[in-house]
């Protein structure tokens, strides 16, 4: 996939405060109000839009007489992108991969399952959002899930 999304007119208002606001994008005093700030982000890329998004899967299915094994596997691969909205270098996240496996056994009929899973198999723990708090003098940012595994049965009644 291939997004090249741009805000065409992504301008707001901020309060004049003792600093600079904190951002990436242009600013002035705002023509209007001399106690605020006019920052204009327009013609930055959208806010959580990489350019280039990749995803594979595949999945095969075993018989084993009555009986059938089912492997699975996917990986996601995403560009740079920003994930926060003051464009900030620090919320430029570099290009990743995100990639997961899976492998289930039961019978034919489906009427019960046994299997085993692994997520994010590259344990890259990338910040995928960021929150800027109090005029930005303090920052969070939230990380991808850590690899996870785990076994999980099922039954249908």
């Amino acid at each position: 996939q291939y997004l090249d999304a741009k805000y065409k007119c992504f301008v707001y208002l901020e309060p004049v405060g003792a600093s600079p606001p904190l951002t990436g994008c242009d600013y002035r005093v705002s023509p209007d109000s001399m106690a605020r700030y006019e920052i204009n982000c327009s013609g930055k890329p959208s806010y959580q839009s990489p350019k280039w998004t990749i995803n594979l899967g595949a999945q095969q299915t075993i018989k084993l007489g009555d009986y059938k094994v089912v492997a699975a596997a996917d990986t996601q691969y995403k560009s740079k992108r920003y994930i926060g909205f003051q464009f900030l270098p620090e919320q430029l996240v570099g290009s990743t991969w995100t990639s997961n496996a899976q492998i289930n056994f039961g019978p034919d009929d489906d009427r019960w399952s046994i299997g085993a899973f692994v997520r994010n198999i590259e344990n890259d723990r990338f910040a995928n959002a960021s929150q800027l708090y109090n005029a930005g003098s303090s920052a969070t940012y939230f990380r991808a899930a850590p690899r996870t595994y785990g076994l999980r049965a099922g039954m249908k009644f």
